[in-house]
């Protein structure tokens, strides 16, 4: 499958992708057209198309800047862009399910590894162990 993929023989591809960030700015090999796990239109060069090309410029602001409401404006802008051309489909985001003591608060799971340790700073454990 991956020498399909990376030859560009192939009319699809049933792929799991896993990123290990919130932050789209940790997956540029993904979003920029000359990325190295760029899956549509993989190896590069430059932008194959004008949509991947407004693409790769999106991502490159929101990497850049330091405003989190600019960030998030312009992650918006790529992702449509992006659904407007459909070159990825994506079928299902993984279920986690996640088993604590009652006494640990603050328990938010994330569908990215580490699960519950992403938001450690809000985590708490309150009164003794019960008997």
């Amino acid at each position: 499958m991956i020498n399909a993929w990376s030859s560009g023989e192939y009319d699809a591809i049933y792929f799991g992708v896993e990123f290990d960030s919130f932050d789209p700015a940790r997956n540029g090999d993904f979003w920029s057209s000359s990325g190295s796990f760029h899956v549509w239109n993989p190896g590069q060069a430059k932008p194959a198309t004008t949509w991947e090309g407004q693409i790769d410029e999106l991502m490159m602001r929101q990497a850049t800047s330091l405003d989190i409401t600019e960030r998030r404006r312009l992650l918006v802008d790529a992702e449509r862009v992006l659904a407007e051309h459909v070159p990825a489909l994506y079928f299902a985001a993984p279920k986690v399910i996640l088993a604590t003591s009652a006494r640990v608060r603050g328990v938010t799971p994330s569908v990215l590894a580490p699960y519950i340790l992403w938001n450690a700073d809000t985590l708490s454990v309150t009164g003794p162990p019960a008997r």
